[in-house]
């Protein structure tokens, strides 16, 4: 695995990539983003580097360390629960990375909605079923993040060969609600309160 310094090298040498960084929880924000800005404020090229490197945040309290020391970065929100990412994100990130789960409900769907009409990128987690890829993609997501590479790498073939049969398939293709995973109630439990608990107890209380 690079370091970051090794990253940041190859992105400066190969202008097609952008890196996404999941910043955990139990990282210090000042510390971590000064150590960034210190390397990335050694190529001549600083800014434009920036722009391709996506901090994604899971707590509140990250936000405003990565606007004051990684100003020419860009803000991302990692998450369970769309309640809290309007609540504490929405307005300083630029794209979504949530869990398919998250976004099955109405306020699932009114949320997917809202990040295309904003012009916010949502990225969608973990889709391993060919159902929950064909629902990450009729949501018009900018990346599906997977375990199972191989069955997402044969669904972009099939789509290449015959676009107008996946097309169909995708519109008609619905997540099986009978997995309890998607059940409303339980899905509530887990991802909003227990979710949001969970980002608490490891990262603290908020106090923006």
């Amino acid at each position: 695995m690079p370091t970051f310094e090794e990253a940041v090298q190859f992105m400066s040498e190969n202008t097609d990539f952008v890196l996404n960084i999941d910043v955990k929880m139990d990282n210090d924000p000042e510390k971590l983003f000064t150590l960034m800005d210190k390397i990335l404020s050694s190529s001549k090229e600083k800014d434009k580097l920036g722009r391709r490197i996506v901090l994604g945040l899971w707590h509140p309290l990250f936000i405003d360390p990565a606007k004051r020391i990684l100003p020419y970065t860009r803000i991302s929100h990692i998450g369970f629960s769309t309640n809290y990412a309007r609540k504490w994100f929405w307005r300083d990130c630029e794209s979504f990375s949530v869990h398919i789960a998250a976004l099955l409900t109405h306020g699932g769907q009114r949320f997917v909605d809202d990040c295309h009409k904003e012009g916010k990128e949502l990225i969608v987690w973990t889709c391993n079923s060919r159902e929950e890829m064909l629902a990450a993609t009729r949501w018009n997501a900018r990346a599906v993040m997977t375990d199972q590479n191989r069955k997402l790498l044969r669904l972009q073939e099939e789509y290449k060969k015959d676009p107008e049969r996946m097309q169909v398939e995708i519109r008609e293709s619905r997540v099986g609600w009978r997995d309890m995973a998607y059940y409303v109630l339980l899905r509530y439990i887990i991802f909003d309160l227990l979710g949001t608990f969970f980002i608490l107890y490891m990262g603290g209380p908020i106090h923006r």
